[in-house]
């Protein structure tokens, strides 16, 4: 009657993965809180975890679409497909957890593997992106600075959509048409007179003056 506890069913078919015990060694049935003897998965569909961050969630429902990434495929991209979402916010990193299937019948991806994501996310018809570097922090909020047609400095209060690195997309607070400051110096404030270089200086103010920054691959002077 106890040979049939020599057999050991999987639920499933898989691959053997993992292996915690050999030929000759001691199983104790008894004892439910030992390690497993075998770890079996299923690698022609396999699971992504991928932790989002809270301002894209929204942009991820179930079913969006994705491609994958992995070392031992440089150049090569993977189809994938959002299953499922956590539905909360981790507060330690305001990220949310979501789920996501990869189709692996060829087996050329492995279990444990890491993998960098690419969601396809829908875009507004124009984005507004400038160089990080373009943003003012002071004590009154974010802003950019703009010379307007009078070549005079305004500082716009801005709101930004997504941090991109070295540039940010900006979803409110300036427009397409905007000449924004690149590199802001110290001290800049609303009202400041500036002249664009390779542009004739005005009568009023012929001379060359001291301050000079970029402005869309131009150089400004204040």
């Amino acid at each position: 009657m106890l040979e049939q506890y020599k057999r050991i069913l999987a639920p499933f078919d898989g691959l053997v993965t993992a292996r915690a015990t050999d030929v000759g060694a001691l199983i104790n049935a008894g004892a439910g809180g030992g390690p497993p003897l075998f770890v079996v998965s299923e690698t022609r569909k396999l699971r992504v975890y991928v932790n989002v961050p809270q301002n894209y969630v929204p942009n991820i429902p179930v079913g969006t679409k994705a491609k994958i990434t992995v070392p031992e495929y440089p150049g090569r991209t993977v189809p994938a497909t959002v299953e499922a979402s956590a539905q909360a916010v981790d507060v330690a990193s305001n990220t949310t957890r979501m789920k996501l299937v990869v189709d692996n019948g060829r087996n050329e991806l492995m279990t444990g593997d890491f993998t960098n994501v690419t969601f396809d996310l829908p875009r507004p018809e124009m984005t507004i992106n400038v160089p990080a570097s373009a943003l003012i922090f002071n004590q009154s909020g974010l802003h950019v600075a703009v010379v307007n047609g009078e070549r005079r400095i305004e500082l716009h209060d801005v709101t930004i959509a997504h941090d991109l690195g070295n540039e940010v997309e900006i979803s409110s607070g300036i427009k397409a048409e905007d000449r924004v400051v690149i590199n802001p110096p110290d001290g800049i404030a609303g009202g400041d007179k500036v002249r664009i270089a390779g542009q004739p200086a005005s009568r009023a103010n012929p001379k060359p003056l001291k301050r000079s920054e970029r402005i869309h691959g131009q150089r400004i002077r204040g």
